[in-house]
């Protein structure tokens, strides 16, 4: 039966994947937005659960969605009466606006900063800036190139000593396979552990907790940036590095708009 039901209705199928890797403004949008949303409030709370907010800290979401999780720690901070500041950063405009629009007094009063960037391999972020580092359903929209640049990022922004965070419900996930949302080597943890340690992180764990009256069982991955990294007070590699990242961007830019102009040409024709 489901596979029939994935046959019919195949085009909105392909729909679904593209609003769940970066939802648009639309109806499906909004929808799916809202479903995810709903499914992922214990994984917000097992990821949050990882860090203690303290005067001066810095805490980055990367892919916040719908801002449920930027709220919580928000509410959290508050309640503990901490002067902690949080970013979020999407790939969907569509996100950001709704977020602009939920934090806005956030927003104004410096408490939630939120940020668009479309490459998310480019973290617009100084050096050392993070004491953690948070995700929920990201890397299995993510290409094999872009894993191990985003991981650089993160190792890059955050503070030494400081930790990154992600949850995951691969109970989902394989249901999503089912209906031909995800393929399974999408979301393959090792695609996202095997680059930590090579990117510079330390202290890597794996582990499954249960959560809920209904036991969900949810996976945790952590991983933290060595206290000591010669690099971060070495004037030289940090140069060096940034003019690397720098190349890079630019050639990506370059390519990007090369494959954008060769799309026009050919629709003229």
């Amino acid at each position: 039966m489901r596979k029939i039901v994935k046959n019919v209705f195949s085009a909105h199928i392909n729909d679904i994947a593209l609003q769940l890797a970066s939802p648009i403004k639309s109806f499906s949008g909004n929808l799916i937005t809202k479903y995810v949303a709903r499914g992922s409030q214990d994984l917000h709370d097992l990821a949050l659960k990882q860090f203690t907010p303290q005067n001066n800290h810095n805490y980055l979401e990367i892919g916040f969605g719908n801002g449920d999780a930027l709220s919580k720690f928000h509410n959290r901070i508050l309640e503990n009466s901490v002067d902690a500041r949080l970013f979020g950063i999407e790939a969907s405009q569509y996100a950001v606006d709704k977020a602009y629009h939920k934090f806005a007094i956030e927003s104004e009063d410096g408490q939630i900063v939120i940020e668009h960037s479309s490459q998310l391999a480019y973290l617009p972020f100084p050096n050392n800036f993070f004491e953690g580092i948070y995700h929920i359903d990201l890397f299995y929209y993510l290409s094999d190139a872009l894993i191990p640049k985003i991981e650089r990022e993160v190792w890059r922004i955050l503070k030494p000593g400081g930790k990154l965070v992600c949850t995951l419900d691969l109970n989902r996930l394989k249901k999503w396979e089912e209906w031909g949302i995800l393929k399974e080597k999408d979301y393959d943890v090792m695609r996202y552990l095997e680059y930590l340690e090579p990117c510079g992180l330390t202290n890597i764990k794996v582990e499954y907790q249960k959560v809920g009256n209904n036991n969900r069982e949810l996976m945790l991955i952590t991983a933290t940036k060595p206290k000591a990294c010669q690099q971060d007070d070495d004037p030289e590699a940090k140069f060096k590095q940034l003019e690397m990242d720098i190349k890079h961007y630019l050639l990506e830019e370059a390519l990007l708009k090369n494959k954008a102009h060769k799309i026009v040409d050919s629709s003229r024709e």
